[in-house]
């Protein structure tokens, strides 16, 4: 039999691999929590959308006809259902839309959402105060319900 000597130059492989995996695994890491907290504010916004239709709906014109009061507006909407909900938005990232539909049959009114999202964990976390920068993206949801009131 014959014996092979190991190779004793090795010394340091494992702080060259270590380095090489350890930024990949890092990212992926870091994009993976980026991505979640991007699904979170999109499901944040999706239900803050059905809670204004929600609210819209139960304040429609016989609502209004009742209560001798003027047809709500989106900022109306806004603080009357979404204001009260929000968690970790700021408000002036948010642009609201109301429509009305009481031609139709059944009548019904449709509340729309969006948001500019900036990641949590971005590059432009790291950017100096006022700077410009892209990497915003826009959340937005429509939510139509029917009049109820």
């Amino acid at each position: 039999m014959i014996k092979r000597r190991r190779s004793t130059n090795r010394r340091g492989a494992v702080l060259v691999e270590t380095a090489i995996v350890l930024p990949v695994t890092i990212l992926l890491l870091l994009g993976t929590m980026v991505a979640g907290l991007g699904v979170f504010r999109y499901n944040q916004i999706a239900y803050l959308t059905r809670l204004g239709a929600r609210w819209a709906s139960v304040h429609g014109p016989n609502y209004q006809t009742d209560q001798k009061k003027s047809a709500p507006t989106a900022a109306d909407v806004m603080a009357g259902a979404v204001t009260p909900y929000l968690s970790g938005i700021n408000a002036g990232d948010l642009t609201p839309t109301l429509t009305w539909n009481t031609g139709a049959t059944p009548a019904t009114v449709t509340f729309r959402l969006s948001y500019r999202w900036l990641p949590e964990i971005s590059y432009a976390s790291f950017l100096p105060k006022g700077a410009t920068t892209t990497s915003a993206v826009t959340l937005s949801s429509t939510s139509t319900q029917l009049i109820t009131y």
